[in-house]
């Protein structure tokens, strides 16, 4: 690893995947603080797992000098109280970000369990549920509701946060697995746009890595 005066070297480990890591490398990646990009495989997990490293035994998993944590949204709440995207208003704003990144969170577990999680016999009738039953009812016009509300392009108005990689995250995998028609959700469309047109995003996602999920 390697770091500098202003940003200590970072270490973030997760699956070769986008999963639930991506949101941690998106937000380091705007905000251009350097670390190092540890992808690890299943197998690997499993050894790191048998000699105790991680705190709870999975990933994705921080590291920073002498510290570190586990859990996606622990580690987002982390990085935005010392990098502040969200600037002089986080302390107000805080129980904002938070909530959404744990909706968000919420989401993908309900998409994980139809999709990554399900037997495969009987994943494409999961995915279809979910999209009728939860997604095109509930998910979607909610998100839309906080892009209203916030006067988007993202969650917390004109200023971005982490909460935005997270739902970035979300939205794309959204996308990429049950193929949602947009049309009527201009915020999401918006929100979607201006995330991906913020300059340091915009060069991660024309170099990463392409995977599957």
């Amino acid at each position: 690893m390697s770091g500098d005066s202003k940003h200590p070297a970072i270490k973030l480990t997760y699956f070769d995947v986008k999963g639930r890591g991506e949101q941690v490398r998106l937000y380091l990646k705007d905000n251009a603080i350097p670390f190092e990009d540890n992808r690890i495989s299943f197998p690997q997990l499993g050894e790191e797992q048998k000699k105790g490293t991680l705190p709870w035994g999975s990933v994705p998993f921080l590291e920073e000098g002498d510290f570190s944590i586990a859990q996606s949204p622990a580690i987002l709440t982390y990085l935005e109280t010392k990098y502040g995207q969200a600037g002089a208003s986080w302390g107000t704003n805080q129980p904002r970000v938070i909530s959404a990144i744990c909706a968000a969170e919420d989401h993908r577990q309900l998409r994980l369990q139809s999709t990554l999680f399900a037997p495969a016999d009987q994943k494409e009738a999961l995915q279809k549920k979910h999209v009728e039953d939860k997604l095109l009812p509930r998910w979607l016009p909610n998100i839309e509701k906080m892009f209203a509300k916030s006067g988007g392009p993202y969650v917390l108005g004109a200023q971005v946060s982490a909460a935005d990689a997270s739902w970035f995250s979300e939205l794309e995998m959204i996308v990429a697995v049950f193929h949602p028609d947009l049309q009527g959700f201009a915020g999401i469309r918006r929100f979607m746009e201006a995330y991906a047109a913020r300059p340091n995003i915009a060069a991660y996602l024309r170099e990463r890595k392409q995977t599957p999920v």
